[in-house]
């Protein structure tokens, strides 16, 4: 089954950014942690863009970004990060940053704080941001990951129709490699628009990648006739840490942990990541 679902990713050659419009997918279980119950009905579909329109999503603002109001800002999009170190540095994707005048982020508790992009990776497409705040935890990193269909989870901030408040987590499994240069792998899991820059987690709550986006079911099956859904793209730990160590960035490693339930895997997992806000 892997060899058929990466022959259909190779011909095809294109997939989604997960911050950017995608075909509209399945919704996730209602029995997720920290998932509000889907609407009755689907709503529809948002026309294609670079970024997601984020004018409905801060509508009361923090007091903390008056400066960017005062500037004209305005809200234009946003993903999912995390933090990695206790100085409030936490890392996302190129993608979700680089369009932004000005960027705030937003912890799951609520706390928002203005922020500042230290450095970016073209060809990584991550980014490290550095946060006026401190940070409420830090992740750790597993030092060897095992793929092969290993149970994983993401925590982030995925659209629904419209972008969330609140993080949920959704259930993955980690596929294998899929560019040739190792740097990213695949994972199978509900992957939706603002899930980018993300943590994916497994069974011990470890770091074993970072969300980079989904597969376009779309163009895959015009490529190939094969409908192959529910297919993400992160990005390797070997990758983010060697841009983490050019940065400057030494962070917590382990190389094994107890197997946790999903509820306290959100639990653990909601303490350090957060919600990256992209202002123009």
């Amino acid at each position: 089954m892997w060899n058929s679902v990466f022959r259909c990713m190779v011909i095809a050659a294109v997939f989604c950014c997960s911050s950017c419009i995608g075909q509209q997918l399945p919704e996730i279980p209602k029995t997720l942690p920290g998932q509000a119950a889907p609407p009755s009905s689907s709503p529809p579909p948002s026309p294609p863009s670079a970024v997601e329109p984020q004018a409905r999503l801060l509508v009361n603002q923090p007091r903390v970004t008056q400066p960017y109001m005062d500037r004209g800002l305005h809200t234009i999009g946003m993903g999912s990060g995390f933090f990695v170190r206790n100085d409030a540095r936490l890392l996302t994707n190129k993608h979700v940053v680089e369009k932004c005048a000005a960027v705030s982020v937003e912890t799951a508790d609520g706390n928002e704080a203005l922020a500042t992009v230290l450095a970016i990776a073209p060809e990584s497409d991550l980014a490290l941001i550095k946060v006026d705040a401190a940070a409420p935890a830090v992740a750790t990193f597993r030092e060897k990951v095992r793929m092969d269909g290993h149970r994983a989870v993401v925590i982030g901030y995925p659209s629904h129709g419209l972008p969330r408040i609140k993080p949920t987590l959704v259930p993955a499994a980690l596929m294998g490699p899929v560019s040739m240069d190792g740097q990213r792998f695949v994972l199978q899991g509900d992957i939706r628009p603002g899930n980018s820059g993300g943590p994916v987690l497994d069974e011990s709550g470890l770091v074993v990648g970072v969300v980079f986006g989904k597969i376009n079911t779309v163009a895959v099956y015009q490529n190939t006739g094969r409908n192959v859904e529910d297919i993400g793209f992160a990005i390797t730990n070997e990758t983010a840490l060697t841009f983490l160590a050019h940065n400057g960035i030494t962070v917590a490693t382990a190389t094994n942990g107890p197997k946790l339930d999903d509820d306290t895997l959100f639990e653990d997992g909601r303490k350090f990541i957060a919600r990256v806000v992209c202002w123009h």
